[in-house]
């Protein structure tokens, strides 16, 4: 099989066995497509592949890990092409419960890489918004909040979401500081909407 478990068809594979009767209230599957041999462009696939994981493990919650084709590693990355980076037919996504999508992103003149993780689809609720995330010492992932002005700006947008760039920028241009000394210079208000546009963190 090459490592392939084909879960669509009768197996008495002893990992599988075992987890079984473990009785898990959740299940990670690591990855998606080692689990089955069907053509993950066919439309009838996913909803088979789905189902025989629930059969398998019907009080589970089930998290699938796909892999998805490259997109771009900037910030700006269109959504659009997030969204659609699934592999295979889109009926993995359509399927699906909820849908995430975590890539690995960097910021413009900053060495780092970060991880954004996006919510493509939540069935049971409003989509939360996207979150950017650095790993630590401890291989943990943390969110990262962003910079004051970022922070500010975000809520400014909650409480005024019809408003575009130019009276986001002019809005970060009044900002004074306690010597009646302007908080940024106007190349700064346009990178402080940016990074808040690109995060989406005010879209509610």
């Amino acid at each position: 099989d090459g490592g392939v478990l084909d879960i669509t068809r009768p197996t008495t594979a002893q990992e599988l066995v075992a987890a079984r009767a473990c009785q898990p209230g959740v299940v990670f599957i690591d990855t998606l497509r080692k689990t089955h041999t069907l053509e993950e462009n066919d439309s009838a696939t996913a909803d088979r592949v789905y189902n025989a994981w629930r059969v398998a493990f019907p009080g589970a919650a089930l998290v699938f890990l796909h892999h998805a084709r490259k997109v771009p590693s900037q910030l700006a990355a269109h959504d659009v092409a997030v969204r659609e980076a699934f592999r295979g037919t889109t009926a993995w996504a359509a399927s699906a419960d909820t849908l995430l999508m975590m890539r690995r992103v960097r910021r413009a003149n900053n060495s780092d890489w970060l991880a954004r993780l996006s919510f493509v689809r939540t069935r049971g609720c409003e989509e939360p918004t996207s979150l950017l995330l650095r790993r630590g010492d401890d291989l943990l992932l943390t969110v990262v909040e962003g910079t004051p002005l970022e922070r500010q700006l975000t809520d400014w947008l909650k409480e005024n979401p019809t408003a575009g760039r130019p009276e986001a920028v002019q809005w970060l241009l009044a900002l004074k500081d306690e010597h009646d000394k302007s908080l940024c210079s106007k190349p700064h208000a346009y990178r402080v909407w940016q990074t808040v546009e690109e995060h989406g963190a005010h879209k509610v």
